[in-house]
């Protein structure tokens, strides 16, 4: 057609008869053009499918050029017809996925209306949907490899009129579209919050197709096609496999060149992977991990306002809990959807107490809720630890600051003498309030070890947990002042109306006695032993105090009086009294500095 063209415009202008034969010419070089681009297409389509068309793609895509189409041209005709090939093939997988459903499950809506295959495909089971899921990455991951085949053909045939980087951004592009056609069919079942409510042992099989698939992708590239024909010790031409020409020696000479020139021009091409993909799976995890942490902190919170703040009998599947803790698998028995399932106990009966690392705890119930939670939350951050272990970890420490701040809005502050009708906060309230915080606090070491040694999250988080344990231990000397300072307003009370008359020991010093006595009771019951004698050695300097200032207003001094013998009758009744408690057996205090 060239040289008829050559021919009319020089030896044959001018004749009548060949008037049309121009525009006949062009017409022809149109439909010749048409013909091969309709080749590459086919030729394509059956590479798409089979993997056995490449053969045919680069002479077809030579024609193209020759017929006077651009590289650009020739690009766009092999993307759009991936594009479309991509499309019937999700199409496809959905479709067939829809129509193993049972009949008349979800074909048409509540009015009679048929609905779309979307709308079918939204009314799939987690299991239906999550097989269709696979089977669509599968599909896709064939035909982004068959496409990479192909360009490679292309290439190794047009030579240097196609270069590497228009290459691979061909492959980059086409790749980009699989990639979104996975991310729509998230985006499809996230509108109706079906991903959110998925539990983490499902979100975790979600997770690893999705994971597995999105590796896939970053390993495709015409370098890895270049890379695998190198390690086959051949290249592709015209669509084959050939011998690389031998060196003197006879060993084959490797593609390294054209290895090298892969890997810039991928490089180069500044593609973006799996980017998309990875960032929504990402925020579907953070969307299921804050619908996990809405849920327990709303179960704790309406826990701790109906809490009446007396010590919880402990199933025996909270104590396995604890000895795991101890033990350091904090995954090991809670399973974090919430549904756990326990080792059957020797002792199915509740214990009185929880006992951590030899350690015994009288706490409340909703401490021990706060304990299963830790553990869910443990639990969820290995299982989403390569999405979203450091979001788990972020709403951990929010629950044990709510829990921290709550008790002492309810106890210290009072508030629960309003939400359930105590009567007053009692010394028992405050101590299991405080024995409840030193659970949590026995558990924090655990917790950070668990996040920073086996998730290998950051140091920051050891010290986000490290200024929750400071929190925790400035609420516990809160209360701990806080007993010292009720027992200390009683003791000063009595004081000022205590006279030196019979009978002794005066109803004054027995009251104060009495009222040491219970509290030791409460806080014998609750608290470790070396904690009850600190607090009563404290108790005890400070009446010592209020003692020696009463004597100093009345005047009373080491004389023998009767006032003396009064006091010194009061003060021998206090400390054998003292020392009648447990844990005071010892105390040897016998008050001689008391009129210095």
């Amino acid at each position: 057609m060239n040289s008829a063209q050559e021919a009319l415009g020089q030896q044959l202008r001018g004749l009548h008869c060949c008037r049309h034969l121009h525009s006949q010419l062009v017409e022809l070089r149109k439909f010749v053009g048409q013909m091969v681009e309709s080749e590459l297409v086919s030729a394509l389509a059956k590479q798409l499918k089979t993997g056995q068309g490449a053969e045919a793609l680069g002479p077809c895509a030579l024609g193209m050029l020759r017929y006077g189409r651009s590289l650009h041209d020739c690009a766009a005709v092999l993307k759009r017809e991936a594009f479309e090939h991509l499309r019937l093939l999700v199409r496809g997988c959905v479709q067939s996925a829809v129509q193993q459903q049972p009949a008349g499950s979800g074909s048409s809506s509540s009015g009679g209306e048929e609905l779309t295959l979307m709308d079918q495909m939204r009314q799939l089971d987690f299991d239906p949907w999550l097989s269709m899921l696979e089977s669509v990455c599968t599909s896709l991951h064939s035909a982004l490899v068959h496409f990479a085949q192909a360009v490679t053909a292309v290439r190794t045939i047009l030579g240097p009129l196609c270069s590497m980087l228009e290459a691979e951004q061909m492959l980059v592009d086409v790749r980009q579209n699989a990639q979104e056609k996975a991310v729509k069919l998230l985006a499809a079942r996230s509108k109706d919050a079906f991903l959110e409510r998925l539990s983490p042992a499902e979100f975790v099989r979600l997770s690893a197709l999705v994971g597995a698939f999105a590796d896939q992708l970053d390993g495709i590239s015409l370098r890895s096609v270049v890379d695998n024909d190198a390690s086959n010790g051949g290249k592709i031409e015209n669509g084959s496999v050939v011998d690389e020409p031998t060196t003197n020696g006879g060993e084959a000479k490797p593609a390294t060149a054209a290895a090298a020139a892969a890997a810039a021009a991928t490089k180069t091409a500044g593609q973006s992977g799996s980017a998309l993909l990875r960032s929504a799976l990402h925020n579907q995890a953070l969307r299921l991990v804050g619908r996990f942490h809405a849920e327990r902190k709303t179960s704790l919170s309406l826990l701790l306002d109906n809490e009446r703040w007396k010590p919880a009998d402990v199933p025996a599947e909270f104590q396995l809990l604890a000895s795991a803790i101890g033990e350091g698998r904090l995954d090991a028995l809670a399973s974090s959807s919430g549904s756990a399932t326990y080792a059957s106990a020797q002792s199915p009966s509740a214990a009185s107490s929880i006992e951590l690392c030899g350690e015994h705890f009288r706490v409340s119930s909703a401490t021990l809720m706060l304990v299963r939670f830790s553990i869910e939350y443990c639990r969820l951050a290995t299982d989403l630890r390569h999405c979203a272990a450091r979001e788990v970890f972020g709403h951990l420490v929010e629950l044990l600051k709510h829990f921290n701040s709550r008790c002492c809005q309810l106890v210290l502050g009072a508030g629960a003498i309003q939400l359930v009708g105590l009567k007053t906060i009692t010394t028992k309230n405050l101590c299991l309030a405080q024995r409840s915080l030193q659970l949590v606090l026995a558990i924090l070491p655990h917790v950070t070890n668990h996040f920073v040694s086996r998730l290998g999250l950051p140091a920051v988080c050891q010290r986000a947990l490290l200024d929750t344990a400071k929190d925790y231990g400035d609420h516990s000397a809160e209360i701990s002042r806080k007993l010292v300072e009720l027992m200390d307003s009683k003791a000063k009370q009595q004081l000022a109306v205590w006279q030196f008359r019979p009978p002794s020991p005066s109803v004054h010093i027995r009251s104060v006695v009495q009222a040491h006595c219970k509290l030791h009771e409460n806080m014998a019951e609750l608290l470790p032993r070396q904690q009850v004698t600190e607090i009563f050695l404290r108790l005890h300097n400070s009446f010592k105090e209020d003692f020696r200032r009463k004597l100093r207003e009345c005047g009373v001094t080491n004389d023998r009086s009767p006032q003396h013998l009064h006091a010194s009758t009061d003060m021998a009744f206090y400390l054998d009294s003292l020392r009648a408690l447990r844990g005071l057996e010892n105390f040897n205090d016998d008050f001689s500095d008391l009129w210095k």
